[in-house]
């Protein structure tokens, strides 16, 4: 109902409506058709105006459609633009109107030409002045410079005409071809040949359109063709070469008519034929010029016979025969003979061992045109020179007796793939083989290599210019006989599969291998593995073991379950086009019940904005390029997290876990299927803290220590200023102690001069020790007052022969006893001397 104007920027609608009232406005509400010219100008169709809008007005030209025509075109009308031309359908041929001039009008008839049907339905223009007009009753060609029609009609039993009349939708590709929809398939019509070619459903072709009936078509810009169907969904067509040539039987036009799908084994000659064993249907022999394939097989009448339909190896010997192993022992094909035989019918004087019901895996002759032939019950060698047979078993060395793969190297030397490990022999030590078996616990050196095999059952063997190369049940073995270690390549490192059935080396060096999982190649120059699959052109995924070949040509070919591919690894055309990157939505996971929020619409240069309680972050992204989105790898880099790209292989989400806050670039790019990188796209994350960690938060933070360190501060210089003051006064308490120590230190001196004086004094009132050894010479003197001077004294005269000797202590010690002996000592001498009182008790009365 009306037009509508999508903003992607702030994604809303502007609405635009009839009004009856305005001339100016869209002339109808039912658009059946829009497109932007070179002027950007915009042309819209309704169902009888043709208008175009200047982003202000709407400019109407009135087209006549009768309701058959409307009937007819349903909900969709065409328009498409030419040089200074704009062409629409009506009911009366194809309408115009010239950009330049304003001229308008409509074509049904022109210079003795007529439309195929004035009723248009669809318009292509193939920007060679033609314009491809599809009616309801077949197909013109306008001619603009000649100003004619063509036309182009179903013809009944005629493959290459327009399978319906009645035409949907037209389109024109990259290569000029142009696409037909119809109700009963659609059409490839090539304007050089003039010849289409039909598509159309088979229910048991899952490849095959879904439906009949197709209402649209697209090219998108890497040459991928989407086609609409009436209520059966999308199909897309990749247009592009394809990587792999496919022989299949099919109902598809480029059906091989194989005489059974699964290849057991290929061999492609010097003349180009192709040799192909199937499982269970024989001998295909095909000539990919002459397109020309004949079948032998178990029933074919004599000498066309082969012994057994499942032919698991094939091999052409340096006498010019051809070998078929096969589970019924062998078929030897004789080209001067044209004929086939079977080999104990060929070699009737030889000796072959027991080949009947027993399963023939491989074929290979050495350097001494000996016939190698493993087998599922030993291993056999046959000279086509001298006729003689060897055989091999578990006891003489073999680790089994299930020979699967063989293979001889530049020196000669056999190698002989087992069931449960691998072989060597070696002409110059007949008697011996070497042995190399899977050790269940064996550890990597310091460079990641083994002392053993990764696995015993060994598929294929095969030699580069510096290694051997082993495919085995659990990954490709890299030997290198000079250090005796093995390398082992696994998933983790690129391998789709770890079943390695087939290994061929190309003349780069460079290593193919078939799988479980498709084809893998080995660049051996940065040891990268490239995975090829279904949408690359294989005939499936699984591949089998003994089915490759490496031609003399270079031409690989690998058989599978489902058809034979073959290519040629320097010719394998590789998608140049570089997707562009979109991000799709994202979602967050909180740690709050409530908040989980999904599928939030994300573009280019967005910001996502993310709360601290928000743990997970998961963002959706695509590359857009359709040839095999499965393929499509990505790369992001978290800038401010990540230190380089992360390999995100072709996961198109990327998911993050607590984000520390912060202000984040995220940025992602894509490849197509074949590695082609493509721009990066960037978009913000921001991060906000908790409320304990914002910028306010740390404001009032530093508010509040502000002010703690300021109160601390303030109650420290207070604290301070007391202390300083209780300082100033104990330091005047100090000077004033000072003052008056200085004070009585003088005072004490003046007091021990006098001390010291009245003990001169004293010593020199009391006799000396020299008056007393005079008279008694063996006598001495003790004397030691406690003090300075002392209250103890002691004295001695002679008086008249006789002897007074006094040793006294007076009361009072110090100064106050001095003055005591003092006053003894004279009393003493007044005493005995003047009053010549010599009797002690008188004396001592007396004093």
């Amino acid at each position: 109902m009306g037009l509508n104007k999508f903003n992607r920027k702030n994604e809303t609608f502007k609405r635009f409506f009839h009004d009856s009232k305005n001339p100016r406005s869209i002339p109808g509400d039912e658009v059946l058709g829009l497109l932007v010219d070179d002027d950007n100008t915009l042309w819209i169709r309704t169902r009888e105006n043709l208008s175009k809008y200047d982003n202000k007005d709407f400019h109407s030209f009135e087209i006549s459609s009768d309701r058959f025509f409307m009937k007819k075109i349903s909900k969709k009308i065409p328009i498409v633009k030419t040089p200074h031309t704009i062409w629409t359908s009506s009911d009366k041929g194809i309408y115009y109107v010239s950009t330049t001039t304003g001229a308008y009008g409509n074509i049904t008839n022109i210079n003795g030409t007529t439309i195929a049907n004035p009723y248009v339905t669809a318009l292509v223009y193939d920007n060679k002045q033609t314009l491809w007009v599809g009616t309801i009753n077949g197909l013109s060609k306008y001619d603009m410079r000649r100003k004619t029609f063509t036309n182009f009609f179903h013809k009944k039993n005629d493959e290459n005409s327009l399978p319906a009349n009645s035409i949907n939708y037209l389109t024109i590709d990259h290569s000029g071809n142009i696409w037909v929809a119809t109700d009963v398939g659609l059409c490839k019509f090539n304007p050089e040949t003039n010849k289409f070619i039909t598509y159309k459903s088979d229910p048991t072709d899952l490849t095959s359109l879904s439906y009949n009936v197709v209402l649209s078509l697209l090219e998108d810009n890497s040459h991928n063709l989407w086609i609409g169907t009436d209520g059966n969904g999308i199909n897309k067509v990749n247009l592009k070469p394809l990587k792999f040539k496919l022989y299949r039987k099919s109902s598809s036009k480029k059906s091989v008519p194989l005489s059974q799908n699964v290849i057991a084994s290929v061999y492609k000659n010097n003349k180009g034929i192709i040799w192909i064993g199937t499982w269970g249907g024989g001998l295909d022999i095909y000539n990919p010029k002459t397109k020309v394939l004949i079948n032998y097989n178990e029933n074919s009448p004599i000498f066309n016979r082969i012994t057994e339909n499942h032919v698991h190896a094939i091999l052409e010997a340096s006498n010019g025969n051809y070998y078929l192993a096969t589970r019924n022992g062998i078929t030897i094909y004789d080209p001067n003979q044209n004929k086939f035989f079977n080999a104990k019918e060929y070699y009737p004087n030889v000796f072959f061992p027991k080949f009947e019901n027993t399963r023939i895996y491989s074929l290979m002759e050495d350097f001494r045109h000996n016939i190698w032939i493993a087998t599922q019950s030993g291993l056999h060698k046959f000279n086509i020179n001298s006729f003689e047979v060897s055989s091999y078993y578990k006891n003489d060395g073999l680790c089994d007796n299930q020979i699967i793969s063989l293979f001889e190297d530049d020196m000669n030397l056999i190698w002989i793939g087992t069931a449960n490990g691998l072989n060597t022999y070696d002409f110059t030590q007949p008697d011996e083989f070497q042995t190399f078996i899977a050790l269940g616990k064996d550890h990597p050196d310091a460079n990641g290599e083994f002392k053993s095999l990764s696995n015993n059952y060994i598929y294929s063997i095969n030699q580069g210019k510096k290694y051997y190369w082993i495919g085995t049940g659990s990954g490709l073995n890299r030997y290198n006989k000079a250090t005796k270690k093995f390398k082992y390549y696994l998933k983790k490192d690129g391998l789709p599969n770890e079943t390695i059935y087939e290994i061929q080396i190309d003349k780069q060096g460079n290593l193919w291998m078939s799988t479980n999982r498709g084809i893998v190649k080995l660049n051996i120059e940065n040891e990268k593995f490239i995975a090829y699959d279904k949408g690359d052109g294989l005939q499936g995924l699984e591949f089998d073991n003994g089915a490759s070949c490496l031609s003399s040509d270079g031409e690989l070919f690998f058989g599978g379950v489902n058809g034979l591919n073959s290519f040629y690894p320097d010719s394998i055309y590789y998608n140049n086009f570089t997707p562009e990157i979109n991000f799709n939505y994202y979602s967050i996971i909180s740690t709050k019940k409530e908040n989980k929020r999904s599928n939030i619409p994300l573009q280019e240069n967005d910001t996502i904005v993310l709360k601290y309680s928000d743990k997970s972050l998961t963002i959706y992204f695509s590359a857009l390029e359709f040839t095999n989105p499965s393929k499509n790898q990505y790369k992001y880099f978290l800038e401010g997290q990540d230190k380089d790209w992360v390999d995100n292989g072709n996961k198109n989400f990327a998911i993050f876990t607590n984000l520390i806050p912060g202000t984040y670039q995220f940025k992602v790019k894509g490849s197509n299927n074949d590695y082609k990188w493509g721009k990066e796209k960037t978009i913000t994350i921001i991060v906000y803290p908790p409320l304990y960690k914002t910028l306010w938060a740390y404001l009032i933070y530093i508010f509040v220590l502000s002010g703690i360190i300021f109160l601390f501060i303030r109650i420290r210089t207070n604290k301070l200023r007391m202390d300083n003051q209780l300082l100033r006064a104990q330091q005047t308490a100090s000077i004033k102690i000072a003052k008056q120590r200085k004070e009585l230190e003088i005072k004490n001196k003046n007091i021990m001069d006098s001390i010291n004086y009245a003990k001169r004094i004293q010593q020199g009132i009391m006799p000396t020790e020299y008056l007393l050894k005079h008279f008694f010479p063996q006598s001495f003197l003790f004397y030691q007052p406690r003090d300075v001077v002392s209250g103890d004294f002691y004295w001695f005269s002679e008086k008249k022969g006789k002897f007074f000797i006094v040793a006294a202590d007076c009361t009072g010690h110090g100064v106050p006893g001095a003055f005591m002996s003092i006053i003894g000592i004279n009393l003493l001498n007044n005493i005995i001397l003047n009053k010549n009182i010599e009797d002690p008790g008188k004396i001592l009365n007396e004093m």
